[in-house]
This record gives C-alpha cells, sequence and structure tokens, in this order.
C-alpha cells in the first residue's frame, strides 16, 4: 500500500515540475536531473525494504534432512547366527583361547557381551556387561569380532538393526589346571630351519590378493602376533598384540595357522610350552 502511494506522489510531482518547466524553461537545466535523481533513490528504497522478505522466503522453503538410524532392543524376528544355536556354540568353541592369566588364577564363569547385529548382518559395537577379567573380557570380545555375518532381525517385515546379548563361557578342565605356559625358557623354540626359513614361509603365504596390494593407498606396518608353542611343537592360542587393521590381522592369524611344527622350547632339559611373539610386515608388492 505505501508503495502504490509513493508512486503516485511520484506521478503527480512530475506533471508539476513539467507544468513550471514548460512556464520558466527549465526542463532540461533543473527538472529533469532531479526527477532522474529522485526516481534512483526511490528505486534503491524499495529493493531495500524487499531484500529481506525474499531472503525470508528462501530460508522458509529450503527443506532440512535429518538422516536417523534405529537400532531396536527387542524385534518380531530377532538376529540369529548362521546355522542357529548348534553352529554358534560350535564356533566360539572351536574359536575362544583360555587366557593363562585365567588359567594361572583359576579364574572361570561367564563374559556378558552386548553388540548390534546390522540389518547388513555385520557386528558393530561390542561391548561388555559383566567382566570376569581383562584378558577373558579381550578374549571374548576378539572372538565375536571374528564372527561372519548374521542373519539380521527384522520389524514388519524389514531388516533392522538390533542388539543382541551374548553370553561367553570360560570353564576350566583338568588339562588347563595343570598346564603351564613360560614366557622365558633356557631354549626358545624354533621355526624349522630357523629364522630365514620362518621368513621365507611367510613371505611364500601371505595372499596376494590381500587389500595391501590391491588398494591405492596401502596401509603399510606390522601385526604383532602372540602365541603358544606346545611341547609337542604345534601352535596354539595365537593372539593380535598389536593391531594393524582388522583383514591384516586376519591374515596373520592365518599364516601363523598354516606353519608346520615348531622345534619346541625346553627348560631345564625339558621340553615346555612356551609363549613366541612374532611380527608379520605388511608392504606392498
Amino acid at each position: 500500500m505505501s508503495r502504490k502511494i509513493k508512486l503516485h506522489s511520484l506521478h503527480f510531482l512530475f506533471h508539476i515540475f513539467s507544468f513550471l518547466a514548460d512556464k520558466s524553461g527549465g526542463w532540461k537545466l533543473f527538472v529533469k536531473p532531479k526527477l532522474i535523481i529522485g526516481s534512483l533513490l526511490i528505486s534503491v528504497s524499495a529493493y531495500a525494504q524487499n531484500a529481506p522478505q525474499n531472503n525470508q522466503i528462501q530460508q522458509n522453503t529450503t527443506p532440512v534432512f535429518e538422516e536417523r538410524i534405529t537400532c531396536y532392543d527387542v524385534v518380531e524376528q530377532m538376529p540369529f547366527y548362521p546355522g542357529g544355536e548348534a553352529e554358534l556354540s560350535k564356533f566360539i568353541s572351536e574359536n575362544i583361547k583360555y587366557p593363562y592369566s585365567a588359567i594361572k588364577h583359576k579364574i572361570q564363569g561367564r563374559v556378558i557381551v552386548r553388540f548390534i547385529v546390522t540389518k547388513q548382518g555385520t557386528i558393530d559395537k561390542i561391548e561388555v556387561l559383566r567382566s570376569l577379567s581383562p584378558d577373558c573380557d579381550k578374549e571374548a570380545v576378539r572372538v565375536i569380532s571374528y564372527m561372519p555375518k548374521w542373519i539380521p532381525g527384522k520389524q514388519n517385515g524389514v531388516k533392522v538393526s538390533a542388539w543382541f546379548t551374548l553370553p561367553i563361557q570360560f570353564k576350566l578342565d583338568t588339562h588347563q589346571k595343570t598346564t603351564k605356559i613360560y614366557d622365558v625358557v633356557d631354549q626358545m623354540p624354533q621355526f624349522p630351519g630357523g629364522d630365514m626359513q620362518l621368513f621365507k614361509f611367510i613371505a611364500e603365504n601371505l595372499k596376494d590378493d590381500s587389500p595391501v596390494a590391491q588398494c591405492y593407498n596401502p596401509i603399510v606396518g606390522r601385526v604383532i602376533c602372540r602365541f603358544v608353542v606346545k611341547k609337542d611343537g604345534s601352535i596354539d592360542q595365537i593372539e593380535v598384540v598389536r593391531s594393524l587393521d582388522p583383514t591384516l590381522d586376519k591374515e596373520a592369524v592365518r599364516v601363523i595357522r598354516c606353519m608346520p611344527k615348531w622345534i619346541p622350547g625346553k627348560h631345564k632339559g625339558k621340553k615346555v610350552n612356551v609363549y613366541f611373539t612374532l611380527p608379520i610386515s605388511f608392504k606392498p608388492f
């Protein structure tokens, strides 16, 4: 409304100045320049008043998108391990390694762990709800992190991410109670043929199609593993002491599992179980 009043006023003034100009002959000298300047000032004023309104309209009409990821505690169809509970128990029993510290101090019981089974079936956000001992907790988390993909849960017929709680049992048996594992002995265990044959075995058995060889920015470094060389030369209780990458950690453990029997360590002339630490190096081929 105010804009219309201004325009009518301008039109009225224009006629007055035109009449005066005709009478005085001052159109070019006086009236025309003032009319041009006045028109420009009014135009700038009108634009300044409209500009905030246009910006406000743009801000109000800009859509805002927020991605919300829902993780359920209970769903209509809970996630489960491929093959069911029997296969899950089998996987745990075949892969769990009783920590020597727990054997030494006769610790047994359950570690209760909770984790998310995503809608893709992968395992994420592993956490310990009830602890047994630091080493047992660490071993329980390690075993769960190595599990294959699960069958995801469903809600209203749609795959969703859901929490799952799982107890991991640690129970001593007679053999474990009497077994002693040394850190240092008189004669440390040795790979057949010595260190040179050990390095050759690792180099020949590391997979060439690992992510290190395939990606443009390869991960370079060492995975440090510790394992037990038993008194019969077999390898047991492989664990990653220093991680580099989850995929590379698994590859390092796989290579160690494939090793032939070692020459066992000796203490006071007798064969004994000994811890052995081994770095596995990864570098571009």
